[in-house]
């Protein structure tokens, strides 16, 4: 985002009616043609190999990342909504599908991108979406490690006496 010159804030707190929300994502100014509300993003990454994606992934590229993107907006959009501020959930499959409602974002972000970096759109989305997908490998690789690590190493309680 700020590479595009676009505002924005990481980890902000709201307040609504039941409590707060940390917000990953914060869009002060909102999406033009979209909404002039702040737009607060919360990212979720969905797992195909859990039982339950394995049967929705199976389906169809993205219905995974929708799923996940219903659960939050079930959970958040009209708490949210209440107090004026616009919720979009973006969510990633980690073998690379993604949910409709992400759109909005992904294209504003790509668009200012385009402008900015004055290079042609389709080169800016590919290497967008290439980096994304790098990074999702990466993270998906170092939790793969770590569970590694944890089942490997002894229980606190199991220490020879």
């Amino acid at each position: 985002c700020r590479t595009a010159g676009i505002t924005v804030q990481k980890e902000v707190t709201v307040q609504h009616a039941e409590g707060s929300y940390r917000a990953d994502i914060v869009l002060p100014t909102g999406i033009p043609g979209f909404t002039s509300q702040t737009v607060l993003l919360d990212v979720t990454f969905r797992s195909p190999f859990t039982q339950t994606g394995m049967k929705k992934s199976s389906k169809e590229i993205g219905a995974l990342a929708e799923a996940g993107e219903s659960d939050k907006d079930n959970r958040l959009k009209k708490k949210l909504e209440d107090v004026k501020y616009k919720f979009l959930p973006i969510a990633v499959e980690t073998l690379g599908g993604i949910g409709k409602e992400c759109a909005p974002f992904t294209e504003f972000l790509l668009t200012q991108l385009h402008y900015r970096l004055r290079k042609p759109y389709a080169e800016v989305a590919a290497h967008f979406w290439q980096s994304l997908s790098v990074l999702v490998q990466r993270i998906k690789s170092n939790r793969i490690i770590r569970c590694q690590q944890l089942l490997k190493s002894p229980a606190p309680n199991s220490q020879k006496q």
